[in-house]
This record gives structure tokens, C-alpha cells and sequence, in this order.
């Protein structure tokens, strides 16, 4: 016969690179205690590969800063579009009033004198109202541009900010007393130094509970 523990509990990969925003579906075991180390509750076990994780993450902060450039860029373009859009309306606002003054002081002119005034006061008026019309469409295009560049850069935000939580995750520890046992794979191997675990393989070690055993008798 033999002893088995009663529970034991599995170290997998942890949570925090098993996220889907970290984007690394499998990660080699740089470091692991020898096997029957016996642990208390916050004692080191393993170390995944933090080389592959610091190479993600520094290229998911380059990712980031251009996102951030382009959110800036859009933001600048959008104030000087709008801004030149501004000083045109100040313009016709000027025009108009002028047209207004010549048609108010062609009251004693021809006909023909007045009615070409009320023309170019009309035309002023039209050209305002197209302006403050074409105005109002750039203020929402450039809304509508800005705002994508916003969720942009908060989707590359996001994405370092978890890859900085899978980098701290890293170091693994025992999260109860118990002795280290190491993990099968499908193929019977035992993990090790070196060994690739996956989220559809995450498991790197057991900690059986050595305070409840079973004795399995034949």
C-alpha cells in the first residue's frame, strides 16, 4: 500500500498572464524548487520566464507612446482646423455687417444701386450660414477623430498596464504549507527548469496537504 494526501492544491499560471489582453499563450518555467521542498504558506516555488513577458511589454509601451503622439496630433489638428474655421466666421460676420452699412446708405441711390446692394448683403448672409454650417460638421468630425484616437490609446493603456501585472505575477509562491510536487504532462513528464506551460496545460506544481492522508491499501 501507500500514502496519498488527502487535498492537494494546484500552482497554475497565474491569472494575470492567463489574460486575454497579455496575448502569451505559453511561457517556460525558469526556476522551480527541487521537488519535495517542503513550503509554508508565502515560500518562493517558481519563476516563469520574465524575458519574453519584459520584450511584450516594452514593445506594447512603444505601441502606447505612438498612440498617445497620434491622440496629440489629432487633438492639435482638430484646435488649428477649428480655429482658422472660428477666424472665417469673424470674417463674414465683418462682411455682412459692411454689406449692411453700403445697403443703408444706398437709400438714395438707383434702383439698380440698391438691388445690387441687397445681392451682396444676401451673399454675405449665404456665406456666414454656410460657414457656421461647415463649422458645425468639423467641430463633430473632429469630435468623432479625437475620441478614436482616445479609445485607441486606452486599448494600449490597458494592454501595459496587464502585461505589468503578468510581470509582477511572475515569482510564484505558495499560497499554503505543504510539499512541493511536481506537475505531469499529457505525456507523463514531469515539469522542470525549462518546462513550457500554456493555458491549456498551466499547471506547474501540487502542494499536497501532508496533515490528511489516505492510506491506499492493495
Amino acid at each position: 500500500g501507500q500514502l496519498e494526501a488527502e487535498n492537494s492544491e494546484r500552482i497554475i499560471l497565474p491569472e494575470a498572464l492567463s489574460n486575454a489582453n497579455v496575448r502569451i499563450y505559453e511561457i517556460k518555467i525558469a526556476d522551480i524548487v527541487e521537488e519535495g521542498t517542503k513550503v509554508e504558506k508565502g515560500d518562493y516555488i517558481a519563476s516563469l520566464d520574465h524575458k519574453i513577458v519584459e520584450e511584450v511589454l516594452n514593445t506594447a509601451k512603444l505601441e502606447l507612446e505612438d498612440a498617445i503622439h497620434q491622440y496629440e496630433d489629432a487633438r492639435m489638428d482638430s484646435n488649428l482646423n477649428l480655429s482658422n474655421s472660428r477666424d472665417q466666421i469673424l470674417n463674414d460676420l465683418e462682411q455682412v455687417e459692411q454689406m449692411r452699412i453700403i445697403l443703408e446708405e444706398s437709400v438714395y441711390e438707383s434702383p439698380s444701386v440698391i438691388r445690387k446692394a441687397e445681392m451682396d448683403l444676401e451673399k454675405a448672409q449665404r456665406t456666414l450660414e454656410q460657414d457656421i454650417l461647415s463649422y458645425k460638421i468639423k467641430t463633430q468630425q473632429a469630435i468623432t477623430r479625437v475620441n478614436r484616437r482616445v479609445v485607441f490609446m486606452n486599448q494600449k493603456e490597458n494592454r501595459v498596464r496587464d502585461l505589468e501585472n503578468a510581470y509582477r505575477s511572475l515569482d510564484i509562491y505558495a499560497p499554503k504549507p505543504g510539499m512541493v510536487i511536481y506537475a505531469k504532462d499529457r505525456f507523463g513528464e514531469k515539469t522542470k527548469t525549462g518546462t513550457t506551460i500554456s493555458r491549456w496545460t498551466p499547471v506547474i506544481a501540487t502542494l499536497p496537504d501532508l496533515s490528511k492522508m489516505i492510506s491506499v491499501t492493495y
